[in-house]
């Protein structure tokens, strides 16, 4: 109780320069975070810190740090319609990246893929 959770994101090479590339040990790397936010924040990440978990998507072998752009913004969403079209009604895809409103980010991926699930229970294209 009283307790906040504090996200901090981190998307490209210049912002993550100062984090040393993201290359370094989850401690270092949320050490530079936590000095980022004390500068941002006079000091209250320090003082109110509590712990951290770090996920680090340059690491991770099936994502090696990158969120999916699938053509421009001028397309109309129209290349991620294509990319979440199901195969001969049995291949379904789902992810940020098959998203109109919300590519890029984690509430576009939880919709999608509970509209793949939709259709993989109900047979419904939707």
């Amino acid at each position: 109780k009283g307790q906040h959770i504090l996200a901090f994101v981190v998307i490209g090479h210049k912002n993550a320069a100062p984090l040393g590339r993201l290359q370094g040990e989850d401690d270092e790397i949320a050490k530079a975070a936590l000095a980022k936010i004390d500068e941002i924040f006079d000091g209250q990440g320090t003082q109110n810190y509590i712990s951290h978990v770090v996920q680090n998507w340059t690491r991770e072998p099936y994502i090696l740090g990158a969120y999916s752009f699938p053509g421009s913004l001028i397309s109309g969403g129209r290349h991620r319609r294509a990319l979440g079209t199901t195969v001969q009604d049995q291949v379904l895809f789902a992810g940020e990246h098959t998203s109109v409103k919300y590519f890029g980010l984690v509430p576009g991926a939880a919709l999608e893929g509970r509209r793949a699930a939709v259709e993989a229970v109900s047979g419904a294209i939707i």
